[in-house]
């Protein structure tokens, strides 16, 4: 079975990925509930070139994901924003150690846990200028016209 690492991942199209990623968990956050009784663990990952957000959603796999473990995933979701999704259908195995440089493990503390968002006073925000949506292609989609 072939395995592959992030970089590689990310360069292909965004979707169920099947092939095996090889990676090290680098920043482990707190479980979170959502939905009253399901729970989603969120962690960064990384190898030597590239770090990746994951958000695991079986709890049968939360053992797992502890700092400095290196997993092969299997039957995971690659998003387009550099987000990995773990299902109940992914598989996720204990594999062989793998170096990761240093300045890896405070881009995904970064990634996992970013900084807060400055406050903006309602002045700035009136007198902004209406927001735009583009479509992949880059052709607009929308305009945001809100009023206060």
């Amino acid at each position: 079975m072939p395995i592959i690492d992030l970089s590689h991942a990310f360069k292909r199209p965004h979707g169920p990925f099947q092939r095996c990623l090889k990676c090290k968990v680098l920043v482990v956050n707190e479980q979170v509930t959502y939905n009253t009784d399901k729970k989603s663990l969120t962690v960064g990952l990384g190898d030597s070139s590239i770090v990746a957000k994951c958000i695991c959603y079986d709890i049968q796999q939360f053992p797992r994901f502890k700092i400095e473990n290196v997993l092969l995933l299997r039957n995971v979701i690659i998003r387009p924003d550099r987000t990995i999704v773990v299902t109940r259908h992914s598989k996720s195995f204990i594999s062989g150690p793998i170096e990761v440089p240093e300045e890896r493990y405070n881009e995904a503390r970064v990634l996992v846990n970013p900084p807060e968002a400055p406050y903006v006073t309602l002045d700035a925000i009136v007198n902004s200028p209406p927001k735009k949506l583009l479509s992949l292609k880059g052709q607009i989609v929308q305009v945001n016209l809100n009023c206060l």
